[in-house]
Formats: structure tokens, sequence, C-alpha cells
């Protein structure tokens, strides 16, 4: 898939996505997801230092770490939204720093494939493309996305209804109040939009899920 050409600009909301080179699986086992997420939290600051190093950390030292990051230096991107699949990725970013979109996806990226390709004695291109970007132009996008990823395992037969809302790959349990959390999220645009009630957005999702399987069902019969 070819690179969208986007034009990227601090305060502005970007859909990011990048699937395996021939959909191949970019995730393996837990620990390649639970990596993965711990590098976006990092790799969203630029800190001279290396996620090696950083990962080799125990855990209040990464606390420590993270939060001295938050007070001290300004994000490249914040993080909205994120829904990890086997074969591809979900992110949903505020750009907080000029061409901060590009350096977060470009040290993300480059992380997780090194750490992949020595993990299974491979070697090539993991992604099949730099990354794919829409730009959210408006409320009503940024609504129907935050359904689309948040129920993106569920459309894609990965998971049952029912373990939807503690998929721990995904940003929606914290969304909706449930484990796991993670504070590095901005949850505030997304969640205005439903008057920061968690349990509208919760009837929204559950809306939402329907809908998007019966679209992926309506797909793969045709």
């Amino acid at each position: 898939m070819p690179y969208r050409k986007v034009v990227f600009s601090p305060g502005e909301i970007y859909h990011l996505t990048n699937h395996g080179v021939g959909s191949q699986i970019i995730f393996k086992i837990d620990y390649d997801y639970s990596a993965f997420i711990e590098r976006i939290n990092f790799y969203r600051f630029q800190t001279g230092v290396r996620f090696s190093s950083f990962s080799g950390f125990s855990f209040k030292e990464k606390t420590v770490f993270l939060n001295n990051c938050r007070k001290n230096k300004k994000p490249l991107v914040k993080i909205l939204l994120f829904e990890l699949l086997p074969n591809h990725f979900h992110l949903v970013v505020e750009e907080a720093q000029e061409k901060g979109t590009q350096i977060f996806m470009g040290n993300l990226q480059n992380s997780h494939a090194r750490y992949f390709n020595v993990l299974n004695k491979r070697k090539g291109p993991l992604f099949q493309s730099t990354f794919v970007a829409v730009h959210v132009v408006d409320d009503g996008q940024l609504m129907y996305l935050s359904g689309y990823v948040h129920t993106n395992a569920y459309a894609a037969f990965l998971i049952k209804k029912a373990d939807l809302w503690n998929y721990r790959w995904s940003s929606l349990s914290s969304y909706i109040g449930l484990e796991p959390k993670y504070d590095f999220l901005e949850k505030e645009k997304v969640l205005s939009l439903f008057r920061n009630d968690k349990e509208k957005y919760k009837i929204y999702i559950n809306q939402q899920a329907d809908f998007h399987k019966e679209k992926a069902i309506l797909k793969n019969s045709s």
C-alpha cells in the first residue's frame, strides 16, 4: 500500500496504520504486543535514551523516567487511541511538534522491526509501507474512528463480543474504566463527544461493534 501523502501539522489529529509486509504477522506472542505498547509510550518523547536501555529499567525506574519526561519534555505526539492485531496496528494521534508524527512513527516502527527480526531470525522489511495516515478533519470523523478502531479485533473475528471490553491490546479498557489502564492516553477529546460519560461511550461502542462486524461479514461474503 503506498504512503498516503498527508500534510502534518501540530494540533491536528491523524489515524495511523500499518500492516506486515504481505500481511504477515507482526505480533506473535504476548510480549510482542506489550513491548510495542511500551514503545508507544516511550517514543512519544525524544529522550536521548535507547529503548533497549529503558526496557532494562525496573518498573519504578521506568515510572520515574516517564514522569520526568511528562514534566520536562514536550511530546512529539499525543496518543488518543490504539488497537493492535496480529498483522497490523491502528493509532490515533494528535501531532504536538512539527514533524512529530514522522519522527515518532519512524522510531516506533524501526525499533519494533529490529526487535522482531532478531527474535525471529528474519531479515528484511517488516512493514509493507512507511505508514498510512489519514487526517481527521472533524468531530464526526473522530467519533466514527474511535468506534472503528476500538472494535477492530471483534470485527476481524479475533475475539468474542464479550471480550471486547478487556481486550488487552487496545485502549478501549482505559476509556471505560476497566483494566488494563494506559495512563499515557489523552482521552478527553473523544470522551468530550459523549459529555465525558463512560457509559454513553460504552453504548456507542456496543452499537459500533455490531455495525463493523456486519460490514466485515458482508465484505467477506461478496
